[in-house]
């Protein structure tokens, strides 16, 4: 028995090293040390005898068979697995079976046959799982059921001793956990005997063609033994394809920055790409990347083609392979044109790989403005934008920001608002006394109709100072503050401040406090353990949201364990932020503590500015009627009858079964979609980046990329949630990653469809090209399938990537929609964040919110305002598991079609009273011409001619109240109103009340009425 076996690499390499020395005379006619087997498909219950089996057929009566089983695994520890022998006749496990020598190239297996002539199942991997989002492959261990007798009669030469069956195949239980041809091993011999031939080579190439992905590193597949390394690759595409195909090195000593050159008569250079040498990111920036390969390991290389749409005919080339101080190699390209132009380049056929193009695509990657947003105007130190006024101070930070949105977040022509009491201002205090900088004129060095780049310098006796901003159309600025020591010197501070208008800073949430009423005064210091460096303070249509940023742009929704918190707002523990009360100001202070400075230090402070709101309310939100229930979605009479009018298709379901890769099923999902769209329903797909079902054919090629795409760890990262450890302690999820993934890689979300089909997936970095890939397919998705949005299950990208999203969107499919859900993060484990704050920079591009799981829907009404409505920052929301429509409709909010929830009585009063058309005012607007005299009882009004809704919600206990309502405001003659509670079924009973009347309302229940004449 094979003992001892660490890991992978280890056993490979160590094992090849010790036969490379041994005679290999024959190794010239590369003779392999078992012979080939077919392997097939089976079907069995895998969740009792694993994906995979030997057949093995005993042809003539004995009382004990064996069988050597040559099956060439992986996997790093055969001889911790079970193994089963079935008798294929009766169905019964065999109980007489002994396993004298395991390991990775093959097994042993002596049996005492029941049925002979028969044949017999030898299942080697058996497992066990739970059905769970989050499961664990548990591999059943060797369990001894022989009888001590027959064992005891076993010869001690068993190889020669005993009768020996006949290994026909081997067989895997679904196509997908198919092992052949690229994760069936060499055996050390055979891979000592190749590199004997090759022994003063530094490395070898194999090229392979697309249809067959490298998915082992530390082992050679036994394809490539017997084929040989070459230095020709022939294939076949068509005119205008985006052709790929791969080229796997093998390292024979350690490899150091590889580079590759494409050389070709026939077409540009700038043709080929090799996808793992560099590209271009998330940003629109080519780079470059340092590939090396460890001594013993493989290492794809994936390259792409564009081959001209007119050319037919051999097409040849060169690639030259350069690691840094080795010999380089050539690699002859000879790709075969023919057959009709393909107008995608491939990318419809997701098997040609022609989508890993979409890795380095810029689509919607600009400056210019899009939507609602006019483009901005900047004169002199003013600038306008929708909504919004900023008027620069001279050191290039805003000295006054004004809104000009009324307490609804509907644009108005009436009076500004103004955000500040005094100019943000960027301190450093040296000998507790501010140093004084002297300001050049702004310098606009970037300009467009979306956005505009400005550059100011400073300079003091001790420092440099250099303002960056990029202010954009929908109301964000992001700066950098760069700092430079003119000498060397101890600064007591450096800190950012922010005088907001107390009157303004009427709520805040951020910073570990949660959203609602303002506190007189809050304390902040960083923690790694959470992300949440971020905070909005403002009212009801002017606000002003800031985040703190590090170095370089990452997108961490948890904590700073992957990025370490920014080093120079952190000055090691010594930064946090105080707020408090000054006079007519609430005064923000952000400060990074004393330091000591040499001569030509840099510092850099990088934050974001976004004034809320980000848009005026949309009140197409009255029309929005969510479908978001997989049940029936075949049946749009059923959908028809509820109301709704927006179709969710989540994952998991046969139109869109795997996680975030939609383009599996686009067969089943197109048809769908047209039929949705002569119902005049619009049809919503859950896209997103956060994990990846292994589903996708890339999945190997985006692996070969490192952690560039992919992260690793121990656990389970389970949606937007923490790393869950697992119960084993080490890495799993379901069978197919322990199987095929081996190690590297950190399990996310799993869905069971039933047994030997499961949606497995991997969690993703937080920005990569992969990014530019799915902006891509959200573009194809619009385009082809012709959805009319995407449903957004959490977000795994900045602000940066979203409005890249919103730009495609809008560009394929005009009026496309995009709704954002989430649950609550305000927990230790979750980094203690506000969602609304957190990702209140996406909101310029969403329509809508659907706010969920964690929350609490008996929290207090400035929570519901600030958390759950969105009212503040210009959209509207909906409600998860809220069986309390009187307080959601204090905020425009109802629920959604899904689970438990039907709110189509509550659609149904919008449409009676036709509520689109009415002037919404919320009860804490000053003009809001209802008020119930009860701190814990609010109402809200929506005033058309002729009636008025009105909805009142209580979050306190029993109440009778009186309204006092402003009849003049709602344009109603006191002395002819009708006052009804209309019938809402399952919601209230109808009742009449007289106009100065009071009103029983239960605890946290409420009321809707309608006024008329």
């Amino acid at each position: 028995m094979i003992m001892g076996l660490f890991n992978i690499k280890t056993l490979s390499f160590l094992s090849m090293l010790c036969l490379i020395s041994f005679d290999l005379c024959n190794a010239q006619e590369e003779k392999l040390d078992f012979p080939e087997v077919k392997y097939s498909l089976g079907s069995w219950p895998v969740e009792s005898f694993g994906n995979y089996r030997a057949v093995v057929e005993v042809r003539e009566k004995a009382n004990t068979c064996f069988i050597r089983l040559p099956w060439r695994r992986r996997d790093v520890d055969p001889h911790k697995k079970q193994i089963i022998v079935v008798d294929a006749k009766t169905d019964q496990i065999v109980k007489n079976v002994v396993c004298p020598e395991i390991n990775r190239e093959y097994g042993d297996v002596i049996f005492q046959p029941g049925t002979v002539p028969g044949r017999y199942y030898i299942y080697y991997m058996p497992y066990s799982i739970g059905h769970g989002y989050f499961p664990n492959t548990t591999y059943l261990t060797p369990e001894d059921l022989a009888d001590p007798l027959w064992k005891a009669s076993l010869p001690d030469d068993y190889l020669n001793g005993l009768d020996k069956g006949k290994l026909t195949e081997f067989q895997s239980a679904d196509p997908f956990y198919r092992v052949d041809p690229m994760e069936v091993i060499a055996t050390a011999g055979e891979t000592a005997g190749l590199l004997e031939r090759f022994k003063k080579d530094d490395y070898l190439l194999f090229p392979e063609k697309r249809e067959f992905p490298i998915a082992m590193k530390y082992d050679l597949p036994l394809r490539w033994v017997r084929k040989g390394p070459s230095d020709i690759f022939n294939g076949e595409a068509r005119p205008g394809e985006y052709f790929t195909f791969q080229i796997g090195m093998y390292a024979l000593k350690d490899v150091e920055n590889i580079k590759l050159e494409f050389e070709s008569g026939q077409i540009s250079k700038d043709a080929f790409t090799c996808f793992n040498t560099g590209g271009t990111d998330w940003m629109g920036k080519v780079f470059e990347k340092k590939l090396s390969v460890n001594a013993g390991e493989v290492q794809p290389l994936w390259c792409g083609v564009q081959i001209p749409d007119n050319f037919k005919g051999s097409l040849s080339a060169t690639l030259v392979i350069k690691p840094v101080g080795m010999k380089k190699k050539k690699m002859k390209i000879n790709i075969q044109i023919a057959g009709v132009r393909l107008a995608d380049g491939g990318s419809s056929d997701i098997n040609k790989m022609a989508r890993l193009k979409w890795l380095n695509s810029t689509i919607g990657l600009d400056d210019e403005t899009f939507g609602i947003y006019p483009p901005m105007t900047l004169k002199d130190d003013r600038m306008q934008i929708l909504g919004h006024k900023i008027i620069f101070d001279e050191s290039g930070l805003p000295g006054q920001i004004a809104s000009s949105y009324d307490d609804m977040s509907a644009l108005t022509d009436g009076p500004e608002r103004k955000l500040l009491s005094a100019p943000v201002k960027f301190v450093a205090l040296k000998g507790n006394r501010e140093v004084i900088f002297k300001y050049s004129p702004h310098k606009v060095i970037d300009r467009a109709s979306g956005a505009v780049t400005q550059v100011t310098q400073g300079t003091s006796e001790s420092l440099n100072l250099e303002c960056r901003s990029k202010s954009e159309v929908d109301g964000y600025m992001n700066y950098t503050i760069t700092v430079t020591a003119k000498e060397d010197g101890s600064f007591n501070d450096m800190r950012l401040e922010i005088p907001y208008r107390k009157e303004i800073a009427e709520y805040m949430m951020g910073m570990g406090r949660k959203g609602g009423t303002r506190p007189k005064n809050w304390s902040w210091k960083w923690d790694i353990e959470s992300s949440n460096s971020v905070f909005w303070l403002g009212t009801v249509g002017a606000g002003l949201q800031c985040r703190l940023k590090g170095q370089t742009d990452t997108w961490e929704i948890f904590n700073y364990k992957d990025t370490g918190i920014p080093e120079d707002w952190y000055n090691q523990g010594k930064g946090g932020c105080d707020m408090q009360e000054k006079g007519d100001s609430f005064f923000v202070q952000i400060f990074s503590g004393n330091r000591e400075m040499k001569k030509g230090d840099q510092l850099t402070f990088r934050f974001g500015l976004l004034m809320t709101p980000v848009r005026p309310l949309d009140n197409d939100h009255w029309q929005w009627r969510y479908w978001h229930s997989d049940k029936n979605l075949d049946q749009l009479d059923s959908i028809d009858a509820s109301g709704a009018n927006i179709i969710n298709i989540h994952h998991a379901n046969g139109l869109n079964p795997y996680i975030n890769y939609p383009f599996v099923a686009t067969d089943t999902l197109a048809p769908f979609v047209a039929r949705a769209h002569q119902n005049e329903k619009k049809v919503k797909l859950y896209y997103t980046v956060r994990e990846l079902s292994v589903r996708a054919p890339e999945t190997f090629a985006l692996r070969s990329l490192g952690d560039e795409v992919y992260r690793t760890g121990e656990g389970f990262r389970l949606a937007d949630r923490f790393t869950l450890p697992t119960e084993t302690g080490g890495v799993t999820g379901e069978s197919w990653l322990c199987e095929h993934l081996i190690n590297d890689y950190l399990p996310a979300w799993h869905h069971y469809f039933s047994e030997g089909h499961w949606d497995a997936s991997i969690a993703q970095s937080g920005l990569s090209r992969w990014h530019n890939y799915y902006l891509e397919g959200l573009d194809w998705l619009v385009r082809e399938v012709g959805i009319d949005g995407i449903y957004l299950d959490g977000l795994g990208y900045d602000r940066e990537i979203m409005k890249r999203v919103r730009k495609v969107m809008d560009k394929a499919r005009p009026g496309s929609l995009i709704d954002f859900h989430c649950g609550n993060h305000f927990h230790p484990q979750y980094g203690m964040n506000n969602i609304s704050n957190f990702f209140m920079e996406h909101f310029p591009f969403i329509n809508s919110l659907w706010l969920g799981e964690g929350f609490d829907y008996n929290e207090t009404p400035d929570y519901w305002l600030i958390e759950l409505a969105g009212i503040p920052y210009g959209l509207y929301s909906e409600t998860l598991g809220n069986n309390n429509p009187f307080r959601g409709m204090v905020y425009g909010m109802s629920e959604r079609i899904y689970g438990n929830s039907n709110p189509s009585e509550i659609w149904k009063l919008w449409d009676d009273f036709g509520i689109q058309g009415s002037k919404m005012l919320g009860y804490w607007s000053k003009r809001c011409p209802v008020k119930t005299g009860e701190t814990d009882v609010k109402a809200t009004a929506y005033v058309k001619d002729g009636k008025t809704l009105i909805a009142i919600g209580n979050w306190g206990g029993d109440k009778s109240i009186t309204l006092d309502i402003d009849w003049d405001a709602i344009g109603l003659d006191k002395n002819k109103a009708i006052v009804k509670a209309p019938l809402i079924r399952g919601v209230q009973e109808e009742q009449l009340f007289p106009a100065n009347g009071s009103l029983k309302i239960g605890a946290e229940r409420g009321m809707i009425l309608i006024i008329n004449e």
